[in-house]
């Protein structure tokens, strides 16, 4: 599996607050140096997750064209209001 990180993001929905394009590097295994992918949408993450592959945010130092590895990243499901009924997180199981 291969390794990749996200240094930022673009919130072009002005409704929310929700991120809708990550800047998306994957790391070169034998070089050991992270490639910048582009702007992903969050399918692109998702599929990445999904496919077992790690995905961790990171910071991108351009002075010295370096990443920091943070924390790793994950998908959730949400409501899009609150105050709303049926939420998520009391539905029954199945």
């Amino acid at each position: 599996m291969s390794s990749y990180c996200i240094t930022a993001a673009n919130h072009r929905n002005s409704n929310n607050h929700c991120a809708s394009q990550f800047l998306v590097w994957e790391l070169n295994q034998k070089t050991n140096t992270w490639n910048q992918i582009g702007g992903k949408p969050i399918n692109f993450i998702s599929d990445l997750l999904l496919s077992g592959h790690s995905v961790n945010s990171a910071q991108y130092n351009a002075q010295t064209n370096t990443i920091f590895l943070g924390a790793p990243v994950e998908l959730e499901l949400r409501i899009a209001r609150n105050n709303t009924q049926y939420h998520i997180s009391t539905m029954p199981k199945f």
